[in-house]
């Protein structure tokens, strides 16, 4: 049986190599302030992903076994709130550019 110790080591490890923006936060931190400066930034990330994890876990996985058909509606919302980012979509007007124009 893993100990804690070890559990937590893997847990971090995990947090610290999935890809995102907070990846890229810390990789551009670590090149321009340097890695002792960029290690608090990567602690802020594994800090805030593990209080996420054990608010989802325990509050809010416990609320939707209790009350199963909340998730029913949450899907029922995210439907809606994705057909509503479909038709803006598809209403946005298209922005004029000149190709030819050099932005430097």
């Amino acid at each position: 049986m893993l100990s804690i110790c070890t559990l937590a080591k893997k847990v971090i490890l995990f947090l610290f190599i999935t890809p995102g923006t907070p990846r890229i936060l810390i990789a551009s931190y670590s090149m321009s302030y340097g890695i002792k400066k960029s290690i608090w930034t990567a602690i802020g990330d594994i800090s805030a992903n593990t209080v996420q994890m054990i608010v989802v876990t325990f509050l809010i996985g416990s609320l939707l076994l209790s009350y199963p058909n909340i998730m029913i509606v949450m899907k029922w919302l995210g439907v809606a709130y994705l057909s509503y980012l479909a038709y803006e979509l598809f209403n946005a007007k298209v922005k004029n550019f000149n190709s030819d124009k050099k932005n430097y």
